[in-house]
């Protein structure tokens, strides 16, 4: 049986996935209990076993939305749209996805309209930038509208960008 303080590499104590790292056996802090501990650099990784650690983080360690030390206002960009924490309690929590988070353009014309939006309701950016939630920049429309409104405006810009193409070369004759 190890002393405590004594120490040996993973191989030795069967810790096949860190076999060159170094461990010390050491005591919990709270319970007592003597086990194999990661060693780095002079010092254990935790003086407190699994289940000490685990009960020390349910008494209240575990701070979520504004009581977090890491809060940053419940705005975050994901694939370049504005994304906003909705509380549950909210009356548009319905419209979140699975994280509680729900799109900002969304959010904004669902307020707008006094009502949460279904899921089939598409908002359109006018001038498609995902980052632009002004309500007069955005436009509520139904799928196939949507993909016709996409398809219209991508035409135009080809039309456009054809069309500049061609002065340039008249100008240049």
């Amino acid at each position: 049986m190890p002393k405590v303080g004594d120490t040996c590499l993973g191989r030795d104590i069967d810790r096949l996935k860190t076999p060159m790292q170094r461990f010390i056996w050491s005591v919990c802090g709270e319970c007592g209990k003597v086990r194999w501990v990661y060693f780095y650099r002079s010092s254990t990784v935790s003086n407190l076993c699994r289940s000490c650690s685990g009960r020390k983080t349910q008494k209240g360690l575990q701070l979520k939305g504004e009581a977090s030390p890491n809060w940053k206002g419940g705005r975050r960009i994901d694939n370049g749209y504005v994304m906003i924490r909705v509380h549950k309690s909210d009356f548009f929590s319905p419209m979140c996805k699975g994280n509680g988070y729900v799109p900002e353009h969304r959010l904004v014309l669902a307020k707008h309209l006094g009502r949460n939006l279904h899921p089939w309701e598409i908002v359109h950016h006018r001038n498609h930038n995902r980052q632009d939630n002004r309500l007069e920049n955005l436009q509520l429309v139904m799928d196939d509208t949507h993909k016709q409104i996409t398809f219209l405006e991508k035409a135009n810009q080809i039309l456009t960008d054809e069309n500049q193409q061609l002065k340039k070369a008249l100008n240049g004759i």
